[in-house]
């Protein structure tokens, strides 16, 4: 079955020593499997192989069927074969995604009137930029060190304010749960437009 993970950037697993993989190979491992330990992992969506990445190479993968289990609020899966059926550094996609995402929190406090402080909004411009190469690393840095300040403040005033309320909080679970549906439909749309299985070429 078709499933997803994620490689460094120089195709290489997070862990162990293993050489490269190269698009279209196969291998198998002759230990004992065991998740989080031995064997060739893999995740049933891109939002779970996420939070499991150790580089931006996402990566279509070919496994053994079995069933996946939750670990550490991802759902993992281990096989004793997998084969690399496609795969791509998907860095600026995955920064992008990240702006979008930041992009909706704000919105969202800006639509009940919490205007969120310029720096934070500044922050997400300058992190887009950097996401196409129109930015530093040291614009980056600038950015998102002011941007933590403004949270930071903005969290303490929240915190010595007046009580939320049961009522606020329930609203606040569904909009988060909503949030992170759309989060991971995104992401799923750009990382499966990103990373193409091509088709075999035709004989003759």
């Amino acid at each position: 079955m078709l499933a997803y993970h994620f490689l460094r950037d120089d195709f290489r697993a997070g862990e162990g020593s293993e050489l490269a993989w190269q698009i279209g190979e196969e291998r198998v491992y002759t230990g004992k499997l065991k998740l989080c330990v031995s064997g060739y992992h893999w995740a049933p969506t891109w939002w779970d192989a996420l939070a499991n990445a150790p580089g931006p190479v996402a990566s279509i993968v070919d496994v053994d069927q079995s069933e996946p289990e939750m670990r550490d609020g991802s759902l993992k899966g281990v096989s004793q074969r997998r084969k690399l059926v496609a795969a791509r550094n998907v860095e600026r996609e995955l920064r992008l995604w990240g702006c979008e995402c930041a992009e909706r929190a704000l919105q969202r406090e800006r639509a009940v009137g919490r205007e969120p402080d310029q720096r934070c909004w500044d922050a997400v411009a300058v992190a887009k930029r950097f996401a196409v190469g129109e930015a530093s690393q040291d614009e980056l840095a600038a950015a998102c060190e002011a941007a933590w300040g403004a949270a930071w403040g903005a969290a303490w005033g929240a915190a010595h304010g007046a009580a939320w309320g049961a009522a606020w909080e329930a609203a606040r679970e569904a909009a988060w749960e909503e949030e992170i549906a759309w989060q991971k439909q995104r992401l799923a749309e750009i990382l499966d437009a990103a990373v193409v299985i091509l088709a075999p070429a035709s004989a003759g």
